[in-house]
């Protein structure tokens, strides 16, 4: 069961001045941890979701200040791993997962602007396509699933100079095959989603949104 091995990843602080390629692996079934690596070193903000039986840590930061557009893809069942390359490199990218789709959306680009870009990853054919969300906008930890739908909730902008200087109230929508858009009642940014059951739970205001 891949479940038996999660993979840990932390969020590293922005401008990033140190990056690692560092893996670190806990089997809870042995109890016992193992390093892997990454096959290009940089900081991940977002841009991080597990599939089926793989997991994928797309785009972030590079030491240089660009923005990397590699994924690299763990398989849980062989444990080997393998690259992919976004349309766009990126950072806060936010990423999930919904039906046989993986997404990867927005982001801020190299120049400090963010972008509408998506990228699907097709589970079943192992194919790449390109779609966009309805504004562009960058993420950390504003995307869940409730209801086999996928949600991409508010959102942040930065500035050349890597400080947030907009925030946004859009909630994009996916189903697994077209996009919806909802509003929330105020603009959010540095919040974070969950979805439990049939809820969609929004900290920063503690709001709870019933979905279905």
């Amino acid at each position: 069961n891949h479940r038996s091995k999660p993979i840990v990843s932390v969020e590293l602080p922005f401008p990033i001045s140190v990056v690692y390629d560092v893996v670190d692996i806990y089997d809870i079934v042995l109890g016992s941890w193992s390093t892997a690596n990454l096959s290009q070193a940089r900081g991940i903000a977002g841009g991080v979701v597990v599939a089926d039986d793989k997991a994928f840590f797309a785009g972030g930061a590079l030491a240089d200040g660009t923005q990397s557009d590699r994924v690299d893809i763990y398989d849980f069942v062989t444990g080997a791993w393998s690259t992919a390359t976004l349309s766009q490199g990126r950072n806060f990218i936010g990423a999930g997962t919904v039906g046989d789709k993986v997404l990867f959306a927005g982001g801020v680009t190299d120049d400090g602007t963010e972008t509408d870009r998506v990228d699907v990853y097709d589970l079943i054919t192992g194919t790449w396509s390109i779609d966009a969300i309805s504004v562009a906008r960058g993420f950390s930890d504003n995307v869940a699933t409730v209801c086999e739908k996928l949600y991409f909730v508010g959102g942040v902008g930065l500035d050349n100079a890597e400080q947030f200087n907009e925030d946004f109230s859009e909630i994009d929508v996916y189903d697994g095959s077209t996009w919806t858009v909802d509003q929330l009642p105020y603009d959010l940014y540095l919040h974070s989603v969950a979805g439990v059951d049939n809820e969609l739970i929004v900290n920063a205001e503690e709001e709870i949104f019933e979905m279905n």
